[in-house]
């Protein structure tokens, strides 16, 4: 159920300005039948994406496993911010804040 109180049946979310980024991955990648392991692996792989394309350096995401058993332990995922590339070291505002 969003903020308006639309209720869709969905295999998959992604919220907030992040998912334009991530939802392309989840189609991509995403199956129904697979494990906690590649689950988990395909949330890295979402935050990375995130760390390279979007503006704001999110260092670490907290999420949970809910399965048929329950709610699961809450985990913290880190992930260090991507490298300044040679394409992104001289971009103009990147430029003005180094001189």
């Amino acid at each position: 159920m969003d903020y308006l109180g639309t209720l869709a049946e969905v295999p998959y979310g992604s919220h907030g300005y992040g998912s334009y980024f991530t939802y392309s991955l989840l189609d991509r990648l995403h199956r129904p039948d697979m494990t906690q392991v590649e689950a988990e692996d395909l949330l890295l792989k979402c935050v990375v994406e995130l760390q390279k394309r979007f503006a704001i350096n999110l260092p670490s995401f907290t999420y949970y496993i809910v399965d048929q058993n329950g709610f699961g332990e809450k985990k913290v995922l880190t992930v260090p911010p991507p490298p300044l590339t040679t394409a992104r070291a001289f971009h103009p505002a990147v430029v003005e804040v180094m001189e």
